[in-house]
């Protein structure tokens, strides 16, 4: 829980008797005047490293879309950095930039990944910023040269046959999936580490499982999909504690068709279609509050707090706050996607967040 000094507590130890001897961590930009006990009337969960977990289905999707059309990728460590600068609420954008990453440091763009999303953050996020950073960084032919291999409709058709697999890239996407074979030694024109120096090997390591380096080999068919490898979060015991004591909603980046996947997984889907948004119910994304205001006028709640795992899920809550302030917004950030650790913890305080769990299975011990 939160005490009246408007301090962060990590959700680890709110059940704990004694919460105000707890480790606290100061709230820079609190949401609203707290008191003792965190309430709520309801919930909105991000589905992405809060219902289920992520990190082998679409971040392996973009470090592998890249290396498929480039030769060439980052690590996929690195896809935090693009989601903590902000605005990459989409992983086909994340995808697009660190694609123009990679093909600016061909032309000799020798900043770091660290380098080039703190850039992109300076710049306001997301994908505008990205071209804005490699604008300015190369002249004008090298940036000609990118910019005409910069294929961002390839890289999405990419991207979706890796992550969908053969089956649902034909019920979902239409048509058969084209997915480059991996590339070797020889296709690589340059191999650069996330910090910025050069491979000697003059390649790439492969992030493949045995069994899709399998389905390589026996065609667009056998393409099985990472998202099979998405663990469910959410445990049984979570997903009826929030049915007895909050309405509920859902707030994601995912297209609805993968959405509703997700959902079902985590025994979610017979969710009423008003009570989520997904990328297909508007133009803007994270953290712009459209959607989670209008969630909380749907759910006709006073107090909602909003639960997700990257600063943008955090800074949306924030954003909402100042867009409706007849209703209190709380911003909870986990820990079960890219952000972990102190570092997670201090960068979800420094956004805004009131409290910070492992899970989203600690969320009930924040409200009870």
């Amino acid at each position: 829980m939160l005490s009246s000094t408007n301090e962060l507590l990590p959700c680890s130890s709110i059940a704990a008797a004694d919460r105000r001897t707890a480790d606290l961590y100061s709230l820079p930009h609190p949401l609203a005047n707290m008191t003792d006990v965190l309430e709520a009337d309801a919930v909105v969960l991000d589905v992405d490293g809060v219902l289920v977990d992520v990190a082998d289905s679409y971040r392996r999707a973009i470090v592998e879309s890249v290396e498929r059309c480039y030769g060439r990728t980052i690590d996929r460590a690195a896809v935090q950095a693009f989601k903590d600068a902000g605005g990459f609420n989409n992983d086909w954008d994340v995808t697009d930039a660190a694609a123009l990453y990679v093909l600016a440091s061909g032309e000799g763009y020798d900043a770091s990944i660290e380098t080039y999303t703190d850039a992109i953050a300076d710049r306001g996020g997301g994908l505008d910023a990205a071209e804005s950073v490699v604008s300015d960084a190369l002249d004008a032919t090298a940036l000609e040269r990118v910019v005409s291999r910069w294929d961002r409709d390839r890289l999405r058709e990419v991207f979706q046959g890796l992550y969908l697999g053969a089956d649902l890239y034909r019920s979902i996407e239409g048509g058969e999936p084209d997915v480059p074979d991996r590339p070797g030694a020889t296709d690589v024109d340059l191999a650069r580490n996330v910090d910025g120096t050069v491979r000697t090997d003059r390649g790439t390591e492969s992030t493949a499982a045995p069994e899709d380096e399998a389905a390589d080999a026996a065609g667009p068919d056998a393409l099985r999909g990472f998202i099979h490898d998405e663990p469910v979060i959410l445990t049984d015991e979570t997903r009826e504690w929030f049915a007895t004591n909050v309405d509920l909603g859902i707030l994601t980046g995912r297209p609805e068709a993968e959405a509703q996947i997700a959902l079902g997984r985590a025994g979610l889907d017979d969710l009423p279609a008003d009570r989520r948004f997904t990328m297909d119910d508007w133009d803007e994304s994270k953290p712009d509050p459209d959607a989670l205001t209008t969630l909380a006028e749907r759910l006709e709640a006073e107090t909602v707090v909003f639960v997700g795992d990257t600063l943008d899920d955090v800074r949306t809550a924030t954003n909402a706050a100042d867009a409706d302030p007849h209703r209190v917004y709380h911003g909870v950030g986990v820990l079960s996607g890219g952000l972990s650790g102190e570092s997670g913890r201090n960068k979800f305080a420094q956004a805004g967040a009131v409290a910070v769990c492992e899970s989203v299975n600690d969320v009930p011990d924040l409200l009870e």
